[in-house]
């Protein structure tokens, strides 16, 4: 019979995949469709704008030459090789903590194989208001987001008692007669 960690541990790595996959088949089609610095209008607040990002999170450290780019490489994959040893050493009741890192890994690598094919990330969802415009961002920075989010809100609910309980052990003694 099969370990009740099987279905979590497959669900993860499809999930891995689906962020994967949808994330360089939409930097594909963008890449194929729109000229660098291209917009193509879809919402009042919403536009595709191909744009190549060659930094880190919101295109900081864009300066980069090519030995630290390496670097940076470098460190992402010892990241995702910490976050896959924590996700694969997870308990049958952490399949929430499962899915937000399974998000990161999958954004994660999404980013990582653009910075090896290109020396770049592919962003182009660009939301603005105006002439205000935020990060122009992609499939791999919203699933990475919505990891990270999803990881600290389920650390924060979680004890080391289980899922909402508080440790009523001061309180305990307090009431011991």
């Amino acid at each position: 019979m099969l370990s009740p960690l099987v279905p979590t541990k497959i669900s993860a790595v499809l999930l891995i995949g689906l962020v994967f996959i949808l994330d360089q088949l939409t930097k594909i089609l963008v890449v194929h469709h729109l000229a660098l610095g291209q917009s193509d209008f879809v919402l009042p607040i919403l536009s595709m704008t191909l744009a190549y990002n060659h930094g880190i999170a919101f295109g900081k450290l864009s300066g980069l030459d090519g030995l630290q780019a390496i670097g940076l490489t470098g460190v992402v994959m010892v990241v995702i090789a910490y976050l896959t040893i924590w996700m694969c050493r997870l308990k049958d009741h952490e399949q929430g903590l499962s899915t937000a890192l399974a998000l990161i890994l999958g954004g994660a690598l999404g980013n990582m194989i653009d910075r090896i094919k290109h020396g770049y990330v592919v962003d182009f969802i660009d939301f603005h208001w105006g002439n205000w415009h935020w990060y122009i961002f992609n499939v791999a920075d919203v699933a990475i987001t919505f990891g990270v989010i999803g990881m600290f809100v389920l650390m924060w609910l979680y004890d080391h008692n289980g899922p909402f309980q508080a440790d009523n052990s001061a309180g305990s003694a307090a009431n011991v007669s």
